[in-house]
C-alpha cells in the first residue's frame, strides 16, 4: 500500500533552525486516492522550543502581516490536529507502514516538519511516520 503525504509549507524565512512554519497544506493519498486534505495556519510566535525569526521579505511575498500571524492557531494545536489525521492512516507498530513525503522542495519542507515534530515532542518517532524516500524535487 502506497501512502503519500503531499506537503506545501509556508514559512517565516528560509532557515529551518531559526524560522518557523506559518502554514501547512497537505493532501493524504492512499494507493493513488485522495483520502484527506487540509490547511493549518500556524502562529509562529507560539513555538516553545525556539524563538522564531520573522523575515519581512517572507511576509511581503505572501502578503501576510504580523497581525495575521498572531490570529492563527497555536503550533501545539495544529500539531495535535495533524497527528489526529496521520494516526488514521499509519500503524506505527509496523515498520514499513508510513508516508512518503511529496511536493515541491521536499528537503526544505522535511526540515521544517522535523522541527514541528520536535516542538510536539515526537522527533524520536519521526521515522515511524515518514519514509525518507521522497517524491518531487
Amino acid at each position: 500500500m502506497k501512502k503519500v503525504l503531499w506537503l506545501d509549507v509556508e514559512t517565516t524565512g528560509l532557515d529551518c533552525r531559526k524560522h518557523g512554519l506559518r502554514e501547512v497544506g497537505f493532501i493524504i493519498e492512499i494507493d493513488g486516492v485522495e483520502v484527506d486534505k487540509g490547511v493549518f495556519k500556524i502562529n509562529p510566535f507560539t513555538y516553545t522550543t525556539k524563538d522564531v525569526v520573522i523575515d519581512d521579505y517572507a511576509l511581503e511575498i505572501s502578503k501576510v502581516s504580523i497581525e495575521d500571524l498572531e490570529s492563527y492557531d497555536r503550533v501545539s494545536y495544529c500539531f495535535k490536529e495533524l497527528m489526529k489525521k496521520l494516526v488514521k492512516y499509519v500503524n506505527v507498530n509496523h515498520k514499513n507502514d508510513c508516508f512518503v513525503i511529496a511536493g515541491y522542495n521536499t528537503a526544505f519542507a522535511l526540515g521544517l516538519i522535523k522541527e514541528w515534530f520536535n516542538e510536539g515532542g515526537l522527533l524520536d518517532s519521526f521515522e515511524d511516520w515518514f519514509n525518507y524516500e521522497r517524491l518531487g524535487a
